[in-house]
């Protein structure tokens, strides 16, 4: 079991319309990244993607959360001058299903280390719940599961250039982001509910003991 969507918290039920309205988004096509914003996270590479398509004014970013490098990502995008990107900072987990709800797309994005591909992060697993499209800055199986099902897309490894086209593929085809955002919610609850999953988990620990 590497990890679970809590399909309770976050679906695709909730609205979004307040925080689109609260942060005059209207029909633009925004990528939401919601965790932690430490080194490993490398939060600086959705800055830098930012940075490449300022030139749209109907491609924008969010980021939410909290940790080592938040002041410094804070100070890049001053430095750089970026008007589309809103830097939330931390909100409490109540709030983040109407975020989600809000974005059009979820970001998952590692630093330049290979071995990092494989980790199993909570934010993934949020998206699916959500019904999001995702977009990752990297492979390994979290990519594999996304393109299979038609979720979203993965890049190689912090491939930039990849990764901006992939940004602008989906902003160019936003109808079909509802599909993937359909196909989402139904991987998380066929495969990775957090209920299905804690009973699976359960039915392994009965069997040892009873052995």
């Amino acid at each position: 079991i590497p990890n679970s969507s809590d399909t309770d918290l976050f679906n695709p039920g909730v609205s979004g319309e307040r925080k689109r309205k609260k942060y005059n988004w209207g029909k633009k096509t925004v990528f939401l990244y919601a965790g932690s914003l430490g080194w490993i996270h490398n939060v600086d590479f959705i800055v830098e993607a930012a940075d490449k398509v300022k030139n749209n004014p109907d491609i924008h970013f969010a980021i939410i959360g909290h940790g080592s490098e938040q002041e410094n990502i804070a100070l890049k995008i001053k430095k750089l001058k970026l008007s589309n990107i809103d830097f939330i900072g931390a909100v409490p987990k109540a709030e983040l299903p109407e975020y989600l709800a809000a974005c059009d797309v979820s970001l998952s994005t590692i630093t330049n280390i290979p071995v990092i591909e494989h980790n199993s992060a909570n934010k993934f697993f949020d998206a699916l719940a959500a019904g999001n499209p995702i977009l990752l800055n990297y492979s390994g199986w979290h990519r594999d599961i996304i393109e299979k099902n038609d979720i979203g897309y993965g890049c190689r490894l912090c491939d930039l250039k990849e990764y901006v086209n992939k940004i602008i593929v989906m902003h160019k085809n936003k109808k079909r982001l509802n599909a993937m955002g359909k196909n989402a919610r139904e991987l998380a609850e066929n495969e990775f509910a957090r209920d299905k999953l804690a009973l699976q988990a359960l039915t392994v620990v009965e069997g040892v003991v009873k052995n």
